[in-house]
């Protein structure tokens, strides 16, 4: 974000979802739908907490990246989680590169969806060292050709490996590695 403008663009779109978190749970305290309350309140603990862990990996390019992806697009929903031993050097450039994989995986896949379905993506991430993050993305997806989508992520350097199981789901690996 460069600008006070985005700023308080992303300060909107999270505050009209902790809005509608918050009405939800309002909902199902007025029915009395209390086991409801209390999963959906587990849930939200759940997301504060990989919101946190992903905020202290200090990838702020990447971590917007990942939010703008869920408020602007309505056909993609990107989770997250985050599995941290040590902390990213500070002067890391890994979040620059992530975030430009990440874009580049996402505009690929477009290219393949069915457009009325929704794309499910759940990204894992594993800082192993200060200097290496692995990278799990895990799409759920009825993709158009999921061969040719396939053979085409392949082709990009940065994938250490691609799987296709047999419930329309893509599992792509990759390292990002601190380049000096």
């Amino acid at each position: 974000m460069t600008n006070e403008a985005e700023i308080m663009q992303a300060i909107r779109h999270y505050r009209h979802d902790y809005l509608n978190d918050l009405q939800l749970l309002h909902g199902y305290a007025q029915l009395g739908k209390w086991d409801k309350v209390k999963e959906k309140m587990n849930m939200y603990v759940q997301k504060a907490n990989n919101e946190r862990e992903l905020d202290q990996l200090n990838i702020p390019k990447t971590s917007l990246y990942i939010y703008r992806t869920n408020w602007e697009t309505n056909n993609i929903q990107l989770s997250f989680s985050v599995n941290k031993k040590v902390d990213i050097a500070s002067n890391s450039n890994i979040d620059e590169s992530l975030k430009y994989h990440l874009e580049e995986l996402i505009n690929e896949i477009h290219f393949y969806e069915n457009p009325n379905e929704l794309i499910i993506a759940e990204l894992d991430m594993e800082l192993e060292t200060s200097e290496k993050l692995n990278i799990r993305l895990i799409l759920a997806h009825n993709f158009k050709d999921i061969v040719k989508l396939t053979e085409k992520l392949k082709n990009k350097k940065f994938i250490a490996d691609i799987k296709e199981n047999r419930n329309d789901h893509l599992i792509i690996n990759w390292v990002e590695i601190e380049r000096r």
